[in-house]
């Protein structure tokens, strides 16, 4: 939960720190992030940044600590301190100088471990006998690498837990992690919005537990990523088939693409099961020494006509050699047996999740498998200690948050108003083109700014408020979404709020912009303003979606709202379905109408339904209402609105006196 900005100076200061570190100035950024922290204790980025640029042990271990007390499961301190807390690293005493021989200058100390002493001499011998020979130089390299990879090798062992990497070199070791060739497939799928028996989003309890699996791996693993139904929803569903997508090849080094990209996105396609599995099966190389494996994480059956349990015993005969294991997220009978029917084929683990510590669960299993299967495979030894790759830091890594927003970059973005059709940049908060009555164009950025997270990634996003002014009377005020990409904003919806709107607060709540405002009521001069009104928006795809508005005719007023009381918001549905709710002031003639739309704004049907007060005039009352889609050919997410409008203007007015709405997944 974020509150409203009323102050920017910290956020100031903390951007000059960000820019500071960035331009290489850091004992000024790590200045400038001291005093962020002594005016904010609870400022994350900034102990973040302070960890990334403290050369002290102690003081970076400080820091880390206060992250993950502000952030438990944050990533980056958890690499940074398993960093911190690895033994330090000797470099053996020099051996001696063979006569005649001029030692090669600047070659810097080889590391080596205290137990591996035992080790240390025969190495020497060694060097000495290359030394004296017309190949030296090139033996010392040869050896020098080795040294180094048996040390890089026993690291490993030691930090990934039941890892077993031979220290000695027979002609085949037991397989360690340079055999693991890992593809995941992610469900992307509308209904993996819908929500686990423990209220987290199928879709963030994936992404979430994924994103922390990962991070078992070293970096030196080869880790891809394929996603389906992500870009294009349902709705149309000839694209949405063909809507999947390599996030990230099977390669090493893609680990930071790959959180990247679990860090945002949201699911509405269809499920191209067969189709995913065929493009993943190309991804792979075979060779009698990897271990290729695939992990399919879903929640449904194929619906795009592919029989992928077939396909994959096809591949099979085929001779392409890879494990297949799935993860099926609290899913029915039907679905049952088509995953578990696709990792039997595939000769993996079929494994179920019904809640979020499930799927954790059973990503730890399937990883454990994949390693185990690693181990049981021979791998050639040599050509591993020959031609060792060259291993990233742990910082290189890091699924690092990005860089917090700032004001003043709001404050200088470039947004975009569809009424009029306009791109603009503004300038210290302000945008102004013409001069005359009738060319004037003004945009002010107003004060009230809030940070949150708005799209469930984890990272604080934006909300700003825009008034416009077309060179008449009216100030048309817009409230704009702006995620954080990567530390730069990125305007994702907008929405207008109305003409000479009072703003009293904004904030951004559980995926939620909340406003409460003072607007136009029905009988209002255009001049003024007196209503009492909250307004809740939401970004759903690529549109801000007003989901709840609840107005007072007075500030001490009953409170006009309606209630969804069945389905939950999110929930799979099934032609035909009723919605419940309540009201807690019955509208004029106990009469409310109600909107349904596609996410993409398409808006299917319309009409009203009766509220049951019990002859009780302006008191509470309730509603149920049943739709039945299918003769309009709709699957897939809608979002249905039921509005209270002013009895002055009508069912079609355009004054909004209470908004509730709900969002379903129609199977």
């Amino acid at each position: 939960m974020s509150n409203a900005v009323s102050e920017v100076n910290g956020e100031s200061l903390l951007g000059q720190g960000i820019a500071a570190a960035k331009d290489g100035r850091k004992q000024q950024a790590i200045t400038i992030f001291i005093k962020v922290v002594r005016q904010d204790k609870g400022n994350l980025e900034a102990w973040l940044w302070l960890a990334r640029l403290l050369d002290d042990p102690v003081g970076r271990r400080k820091c880390l600590q206060m992250v993950q007390q502000l952030d438990p499961a944050n990533l980056e301190a958890r690499y940074l301190l398993a960093e911190l807390d690895r033994p330090p690293v000797f470099p053996p005493s020099p051996p001696p100088e063979p006569a005649g021989i001029r030692p090669e200058p600047a070659r810097p100390p080889i590391a080596a471990p205290a137990r591996r002493a035992a080790r240390t001499k025969p190495a020497y011998k060694i060097l000495a006998f290359c030394l004296a020979s017309i190949t030296g130089l090139a033996c010392l390299a040869v050896v020098a690498v080795a040294i180094w990879w048996g040390y890089r090798q026993s690291q490993l062992a030691s930090s990934v837990p039941g890892l077993v990497i031979a220290t000695s070199t027979p002609a085949y070791s037991p397989g360690g992690l340079k055999n693991i060739f890992v593809e995941y497939i992610l469900d992307g799928s509308n209904s993996m919005n819908d929500k686990l028996p423990d209220g987290i989003s199928k879709a963030a309890a994936a992404k979430k537990n994924l994103a922390t699996s990962l991070t078992s791996y070293r970096p030196e693993t080869s880790v891809g990523l394929r996603v389906f139904g992500e870009n294009v929803p349902a709705s149309n569903q000839k694209e949405s088939c063909q809507d999947i997508q390599l996030v990230a090849p099977v390669a090493p080094g893609e680990m930071g693409q790959i959180m990247s990209w679990l860090a945002g996105d949201r699911p509405q396609g269809m499920t191209p099961i067969a189709a995913v599995l065929q493009q993943a099966a190309g991804d792979f190389v075979v060779g009698e020494d990897r271990v290729n494996s695939i992990v399919l994480i879903s929640d449904g059956q194929e619906t795009c006509g592919g029989d992928p349990c077939a396909l994959v015993k096809q591949l099979e005969g085929q001779g392409l050699r890879f494990s297949l294991h799935v993860i099926g997220l609290n899913v029915d009978e039907d679905t049952r047996q088509q995953l578990s029917c696709i990792a039997q084929a595939g000769g993996g683990l079929y494994l179920e999740a019904h809640t979020s510590q499930e799927l954790k669960d059973a990503l730890d299993q399937v990883q454990q498998r994949i390693v185990q299967d690693a181990r049981a495979t021979p791998v050639p030894a040599n050509p591993a200690i020959l031609s060792p790759t060259v291993l990233p830091t742990a910082t290189a890594i890091l699924t690092a948050t990005p860089p917090s927003l700032t004001v003043d970059m709001l404050k200088n973005g470039t947004y975009f108003l569809p009424n009029p059709q306009k791109t603009f940049k503004l300038v210290n908060g302000i945008y102004s083109e013409g001069s005359g009555l009738l060319d004037q164009y003004t945009v002010g950025m107003q004060n009230e700014v809030a940070f949150g997270d708005l799209n469930g990634d984890g990272v604080n996003d934006a909300a700003v408020l825009l008034a416009e002014n077309t060179g008449g009377s009216g100030v048309f005020v817009s409230v704009v979404a702006i995620l954080n990409v990567n530390g730069t904003p990125s305007q994702a919806g907008q929405a207008e709020i109305g003409d000479k709107v009072q703003v009293n607060s904004m904030a951004i709540d559980s995926d939620a912009i909340m406003l409460d405002t003072v607007v136009h009521g029905p009988n209002d001069p255009e001049c003024c303003v007196s209503q009492p009104e909250t307004q809740t928006f939401r970004l759903i795809g690529k549109t801000l979606w007003l989901t709840r508005l609840t107005s007072r005719s007075s500030p001490d007023a009953q409170e006009r709202s309606i209630n969804i009381n069945t389905p939950v918001d999110g929930a799979s549905v099934t032609n035909p379905f009723t919605i419940n709710g309540s009201v807690t002031v019955a509208p004029s003639e106990n009469m409310l109408a109600y909107q349904v739309y596609l996410p993409d704004g398409t808006k299917v049907d319309e009409s009203t339904l009766t509220v049951e007060s019990g002859g009780n005039a302006g008191g509470p009352g309730t509603f149920s209402q049943t739709f039945d889609l299918s003769n309009a050919g709709i699957t897939g997410p809608v979002i249905i609105q039921f509005l209270d409008v002013s009895a002055a203007d009508g069912l079609n007015g355009s004054t909004t006196l209470a908004l509730g709405s709900v969002r379903v997944n129609v199977h």
